[in-house]
This record gives C-alpha cells, sequence and structure tokens, in this order.
C-alpha cells in the first residue's frame, strides 16, 4: 500500500476520479490518530480525543470525493502535505 504523503497527494489533485478506497482514507485517519470506533451498514466512524466525529459513507470498498474533501478540510491536509511532501 502507498505511504501516506502519496494517498495524500492523490487527495489534493483533483481528476484523480469520483472516489477513493476505503482502506486509504483509513490509513490517513490513523495516521493522524483516529481510530474506527464502529459503524453499521455502510458508514463508519472514526474518533479521536477532542477532535470532530468524522462519519464515512462506504459503497464496494470506495468513499465518494466529496467526503474525502472534507476528510482533507478536518485535518488540514493541503498544509500537511506541503512540509511533508519529499
Amino acid at each position: 500500500m502507498a505511504s501516506v504523503v502519496k494517498i495524500v497527494g492523490k487527495f489534493l489533485r483533483e481528476p484523480s476520479g469520483p472516489e477513493f478506497d476505503f482502506e486509504e482514507v483509513k490509513k490517513v485517519l490513523e495516521k493522524f490518530g483516529y481510530e474506527l470506533s464502529g459503524g453499521s451498514g455502510s458508514h463508519f466512524c472514526f474518533r479521536r480525543k477532542r477532535s470532530p466525529l468524522i462519519n464515512l459513507p462506504m459503497h464496494k470498498g470506495k468513499v465518494k470525493r466529496k467526503y474525502v474533501k472534507e476528510v482533507v478540510k478536518i485535518l488540514n491536509l493541503e498544509e500537511w502535505y506541503e512540509k511533508n511532501k519529499k
């Protein structure tokens, strides 16, 4: 699986596609201290102390771009990526 920096770079590129792999989104959230705290059906909740709950709907192993954009915004991934890209 790709490194977190490469995955975040993929999230930030606009024409990357309408959906992303759930496992990649999960890997990024876990890197930032979020834990999968459950879910029901196709919705999964990620929690971290003193941070907003992130609820991600998944369909056939994919997460829609609009939800990934919310993750980018919540985690401030644009700034993080600029500091960590090689």
